[in-house]
């Protein structure tokens, strides 16, 4: 469940979430092939490791470093390089709540 300070983002037919204050709410998991980025934003990728087909990206978000997994095709539209602003977002539904 989402708490109201929440930035939600609407995409086609999907409630996406994103990272600005997700994970101050309560603590969740999250597939890393589960999480979307789209350029710009507060968020920063730190890291780019070429896998084959997949590309593994570090992303550093207000809410501490997150492991994004795109498909070479995907990472090759976006464009991306060490340093750029991004902004990683998920489905609501990809949420796992974490018990502490």
């Amino acid at each position: 469940m989402c708490s109201q300070d929440q930035l939600i983002v609407l995409w086609p037919s999907l409630l996406e979430v994103t990272t600005s204050s997700i994970l101050k709410a309560e603590n969740v998991s999250v597939r890393e092939d589960r999480i979307k980025i789209a350029s710009g934003g507060k968020d920063e990728v730190t890291s780019i490791e070429f896998l084959g087909s997949v590309v593994r990206l570090k992303v550093r978000s207000p809410s501490g470093t997150l492991t994004v997994v795109l498909s070479d095709v995907e990472f090759e539209k976006l464009k991306l390089e060490y340093g750029n602003p991004v902004t990683a977002s998920w489905s609501q539904k990809d949420q796992i709540p974490l018990k502490m």
